[in-house]
């Protein structure tokens, strides 16, 4: 993809090409040697292994954030969130050996980092319609935090039902406007908390955060988008206005828009979606994710290779945009 391109498909103006192309070109290198190799800072084999299921887990859910930022079609992110739990759920597996607690949860609440990246994925998979993913996501944390978190089980609570009431939760200060707008008496009053969360979303409420204005960063290290996912997930479920949200940089109003407009049943999912093993079911360049650069030309009815080896889980094809 030339510059021009790039530019006009980034969804933030502060992803610089390069840094994008240095980190898609080195996170499956990484990841396979992860996958085959303990970290070497672990202290002995069984906490390397911990710590290298932690990086995978980690690779793959800035990509994710990664791909969104550099303007990839939403299509192909809902596949893509189903590998970030699977590497989720592995690292727990082994997080869980590790603490001899079968519970463990990957996210621990009172830490704001964790919290934040918890609740964008819970709304990711509202905005992506993979509430399929919510019961593996509520499996990893329930043990010792169901009941715990207003925000969590209101969140969840859209799509799983009989949870918890609870009227306390964690990081007030950052989250109260998100939680009260889910109670206001009107959708004028909840869309007014709704877009305090926002307005001080990022220059207030997660300001220090390791991930906070790493686009300063020399070579951008560090930077894969800023997005507040959970709250276009409220303007979503809710059905609020949300025009006044869109002037915010990392409100995403596209993915809302997405989601608002989504339907099971549409050519996009059908024509725009092939896995390998699978005839083509429509003429032109697809691309994978399984494997960097993999862009290809097929014909209808052609079979779309897999790449077996591939840490990215199973080959996806998505059918590039004209």
């Amino acid at each position: 993809m030339d510059e021009q391109t790039f530019i006009a498909r980034r969804r933030q103006m502060f992803l610089g090409k390069a840094w994008y192309d240095e980190f898609t070109t080195a996170w499956a290198r990484h990841r396979l040697w992860l996958a085959n190799n303990p970290s070497a800072s672990g202290r002995d084999k069984q906490e390397g292994w911990l710590l290298s299921k932690f990086g995978i887990a980690d690779d793959s859910w800035n990509e994710l954030l990664l791909n969104y930022t550099a303007g990839h079609p939403i299509l192909t992110l809902r596949d893509q969130l189903e590998t970030v739990i699977q590497a989720i759920e592995t690292y727990t597996a082994a997080l869980r050996e590790w603490h001899n607690d079968p519970v463990y949860p990957p996210f621990l609440l009172g830490d704001l980092d964790h919290y934040e990246q918890l609740m964008q994925l819970i709304g990711l998979c509202y905005l992506l319609h993979r509430q399929d993913l919510l019961p593996r996501l509520a499996a990893l944390q329930d043990g010792w935090f169901a009941g715990e978190d207003t925000l969590y089980e209101d969140l969840i609570g859209y799509a799983l039902p009989d949870r918890y009431d609870v009227d306390h939760w964690h990081h007030c200060d950052a989250y109260r406007d998100i939680v009260n707008s889910a109670y206001g008496d009107a959708p004028v009053e909840r869309l007014a908390d709704l877009s305090q969360y926002v307005k001080r979303w990022y220059k207030t409420s997660m300001k220090g955060l390791p991930w906070h204005n790493t686009h300063l960063e020399p070579n951008q290290a560090g930077y894969y988008g800023y997005w507040c996912f959970e709250a276009g997930a409220v303007a979503f479920l809710q059905g609020l206005d949300d025009s006044k949200l869109r002037e915010f940089p990392y409100y995403p109003k596209d993915m809302v828009d997405w989601a608002r407009n989504f339907q099971p049943d549409s050519p996009e999912l059908k024509l725009g979606r092939c896995e390998a093993g699978q005839p083509c079911p429509q003429a032109g360049t697809w691309w994978t994710p399984a494997k960097p650069d993999a862009h290809r030309h097929f014909s209808l009815g052609e079979i779309m290779p897999a790449f077996p080896d591939s840490t990215y889980g199973a080959t996806i094809w998505y059918r590039e945009a004209e």
